[in-house]
């Protein structure tokens, strides 16, 4: 079972015996106590001289690796108090039992008994052991501690990881009012998240972080937990203000205490980053010939360098061919991110569809860009090469080569109208495919543009929200709340090229959803109904066919409806009204629970898809809707990067 939530340790009461001074030869106020009757008079009952035997077995060192002896700091000092305390003049050894206390700077040491040893700096504590070490805090039967060093061990430990600490790095999402859609709701109480509990049979730690032993952790907040990750052993360490990363060898994930999956044996990560879990199983047919699985493996080159390498296997593909063994049936994903001090972040994309040498400048897609922060916007200069989008109308598209550097606007509300406001602007170098016959094939032409959205929503009726608790959050994170909405936005893009040639959008859209239901049922409690419309005025043609706008008229409906339990079934689809035809439609079937769900997504129209494994608070999750890595929609012309999810560069 696994213990609640530990809080912060109260400030321990004024210190009645101080145990050890850093410099004994600086001069002090109240000079540390070298006699019996010296402790004694600092208040009755507070130390005893026991220059006799001392019967504390149970208090005596036994754990290997914990080291002795170390300085202090100077000014610093170390505070003990307790119910009863004794004092051994001759072994300097203090003992304390009785709601013991033990503080040294930011470190709060408790427990029912301890023995403080003055010489070899090491504290022995037994019963409701709690330490608070700057984040860490971590709780168990017996700890012995070296209070110099800000070394130990723990037995029988139990504690909480933090992995939602924000990140210095802010990304804005590209015309975000654009894309918030009805998706943009009065936002749910929040819930807890984002607070890994853990069990350990044994931890060694010190001020950076602990190793664990016979590793239980689990994202649920409720018993017994619906997930929970075994592991022999695991690491944390601390990356920064409130940030800590876990690293755990190998081990097996359980669902609903009877359903297990192995965990990989290889280093995996959980921070506050966004991450894949480590399996992967998808579907692309334009680059991986269909069915693939891809394995993501994570390695630290220092605390502020990420880097992802993910070999890939494409089943479908080998399955039909010659030769299972074809180097056109491995792929390789890579990814590379560096966040600096000042907010900046650099991050490199690169994949090899068929590991074939001689046709590499056909099977390589690669991305890098370096994100500035300016202000409350951000500056982006990006190289790509060969990047993938998708026009729906004109379905897949690629650019050969893209440089260029982008301004993007956070989100702004207007005020108290509730209207959101964002912007960009873009200049560009380009070489891509075209249609028009004056130019080449694939000209290369330079690009300025600048796009701005305005959008509303407005709740027409809406339940209360309910408390979190077991029931309302059977099979969601956060309750789910009934309601009725209305979204109204507009969007005006303008794009200039060398070749003389511009485009312009005005477009609009109004949206309706709404939700049936509160998902905290067994059956038919959720339906999510959406309808959305979009018609606008294009002036002009882009002459490359990834960003032109050939699509005036949409119509995007979608539901999403509770089978039984956590199963539910969804469908979204989108339909040009000019040509009559589909241009994108998604099919998911998902199992959701409070700490994580499995999906199964397809498209028909991209030939994409695949099993999606999401766990909230280790921060797995996997990119929406099943679309593949470096797969960048354009909508109204302009190019909607997924910056912050597990899928971007």
């Amino acid at each position: 079972m696994f213990m609640p939530y530990l809080p912060a340790l109260p400030p321990a009461p004024p210190p009645l015996v101080r145990l050890v001074q850093a410099d004994p030869q600086a001069p002090a106020k109240n000079p540390p106590p070298e006699r019996a009757r010296d402790l004694q008079a600092q208040g009755a009952g507070q130390a005893q001289d026991l220059s006799t035997g001392i019967d504390n077995t149970a208090l005596q060192p036994r754990e290997e690796g914990v080291p002795v002896g170390g300085a202090l700091k100077p000014g610093e000092e170390v505070f003990l108090d307790a119910d009863t305390q004794q004092y051994d003049q001759i072994n300097r050894v203090f003992t304390a039992r009785g709601n013991v206390k033990m503080r040294l700077r930011e470190v709060l040491l408790s427990a029912d008994q301890m023995q403080v040893n003055l010489d070899t700096r090491l504290a022995v504590a037994e019963g409701n052991v709690k330490l608070v070490q700057g984040e860490q805090r971590i709780a168990g039967t017996r700890m012995e501690y070296n209070f110099a060093r800000k070394e130990g061990v723990l037995l029988n430990a139990t504690g909480r990881i933090d992995t939602k600490a924000e990140s210095k790095v802010r990304i804005n999402t590209p015309l975000a009012a654009d894309l918030t859609g009805a998706s943009e709701l009065p936002p749910p109480p929040k819930p807890r998240g984002g607070i890994l509990r853990f069990e350990a049979k044994r931890i060694v730690f010190n001020a950076e972080g602990w190793r664990a032993e016979d590793l239980r952790v689990t994202p649920d907040q409720f018993d017994p937990p619906e997930l929970e990750l075994v592991s022999a052993r695991a690491t944390l360490r601390e990356i920064g203000p409130g940030s800590n990363r876990l690293m755990i060898d190998s081990g097996t994930l359980f669902f609903d205490q009877n359903f297990a999956m192995p965990f990989p044996a290889i280093e995996s990560v959980i921070d506050n980053e966004k991450r894949k879990p480590p399996y992967e199983v998808g579907s692309d047919f334009l680059d991986k010939g269909g069915v693939y699985y891809q394995q993501n493996l994570y390695v630290e080159f220092a605390k502020n360098i990420t880097f992802q390498i993910s070999p890939q296997l494409y089943i479908q593909q080998a399955l039909s061919s010659n030769s299972f063994l074809d180097p056109k049936n491995f792929g390789l994903q890579n990814k590379l991110s560096v966040e600096y001090d000042n907010g900046q972040l650099t991050r490199l994309f690169s994949e090899i569809n068929g590991l074939v040498l001689d046709d590499l400048e056909n099977r390589v897609r690669a991305r890098l860009e370096h994100i500035v922060p300016v202000g409350n916007h951000t500056l982006t200069f990006s190289y790509a090469y060969r990047e993938r989008f998708f026009n729906y109308l004109l379905g897949f598209q690629t650019a050969q080569s893209n440089l260029g550097i982008t301004l993007d606007s956070p989100l702004i509300t207007l005020g108290s109208s509730g209207v959101r406001l964002s912007y960009q602007a873009n200049a560009a170098l380009i070489s891509a495919n075209t249609d028009q016959p004056q130019l080449d094939r694939q000209p290369d032409l330079g690009r300025f543009r600048v796009a701005g959205s305005l959008s509303k929503t407005i709740t027409l009726l809406q339940a209360e929200f309910l408390p979190l608790s077991r029931e309302t959050l059977r099979f969601t994170q956060i309750p789910v709340t009934p309601g009725l909405f209305l979204d109204v936005g507009t969007t005006l893009v303008q794009s200039w090229y060398s070749s003389g040639d511009s485009q312009g959008y005005l477009g609009g859209r109004v949206s309706l959803f709404s939700i049936l239901g509160r998902f905290s049922r067994d059956f038919l409690d959720y339906t999510a109904l959406s309808l959305s419309y979009n018609n606008g005025f294009v002036n002009g043609e882009s002459p490359f066919l990834f960003d032109r706008v050939a699509s005036r008229e949409q119509v995007f409906a979608g539901i999403t409806q509770q089978i039984y339990g956590p199963l539910r079934f969804g469908v979204q689809t989108g339909i040009d009204l000019t040509f009559g035809r589909a241009v994108d439609t998604f099919y998911t079937v998902s199992l959701d629970r409070r700490t994580y769900s499995l999906s199964i997504t397809y498209n028909p129209v991209r030939q994409t898809g695949g099993f999606q494994l999401r766990v909230d608070d280790f921060n797995w999750g996997t990119n929406a809707y099943g679309r593949p890595d470096q797969v960048t929609d354009v909508v109204g012309g302009v190019e909607r990067f997924n910056r912050n999810g597990p899928g971007s560069p």
